[in-house]
């Protein structure tokens, strides 16, 4: 499925129930939309080639609106690769499974051009590389509640970040796991 790739161009308001994607030659999802696309109890399994990867890009703007929500990411057995990679803004990836065996094989890695007020909880991650990647300079994103099982790296952290938490989540049998919080949070007056 392919969205927009030039600016300018649009393709909003998708909505995907319970669909299956498996052995694709290319990635699944490429440049999810302009604007308010969901994904729902979606199955995302490898590549023809046994590496991962449901969601890419190559648009230089975020994609907004995304919510991916309860779907099941697995069965890559080779090659370092990653489930998704996405420039997104005001989006949520929420209750979802990423898993596979594949040597190097990662859940999420942010778009350093992604624009803030990013959601990530409730998952689940049983791969061997890096959890969830939050590139450098980042803003606007919170992580919590998630689960990540013999996760080499549950959480890359890049450098410069701004109200960015990272609370609540669990790591068991792979690499440690702290709450961070980054930026000026704290509460206001009226």
């Amino acid at each position: 499925i392919r969205g927009v790739n030039t600016s300018g161009n649009f393709s909003n308001a998708n909505q995907f129930f319970g669909c299956t994607f498996s052995a694709l030659v290319t990635g699944t999802i490429r440049n999810p939309g302009a604007q308010g696309w969901q994904f729902f109890g979606c199955t995302f399994e490898a590549l023809v080639n046994g590496t991962a990867n449901a969601f890419d890009y190559t648009a230089a703007n975020p994609t907004q609106g995304l919510l991916v929500c309860g779907c099941w990411f697995g069965d890559a057995a080779a090659g370092t690769s990653t489930w998704m990679s996405l420039n997104i803004s005001g989006s949520s990836i929420v209750g979802c499974e990423f898993q596979g065996g594949g040597t190097g094989l990662n859940g999420i890695n942010i778009a350093s051009t992604s624009g803030g007020g990013i959601d990530i909880s409730g998952n689940i991650f049983v791969i061997n590389g890096t959890g969830i990647t939050i590139p450098n300079n980042a803003s606007g994103i919170s992580i919590h509640g998630n689960r990540f099982n013999t996760t080499a790296t549950p959480i890359a952290y890049g450098t410069g970040l701004s109200g960015v938490w990272v609370f609540g989540n669990v790591a068991v049998g792979g690499g440690v796991i702290y709450d961070k919080l980054y930026g000026n949070i704290g509460v206001g007056t009226e």
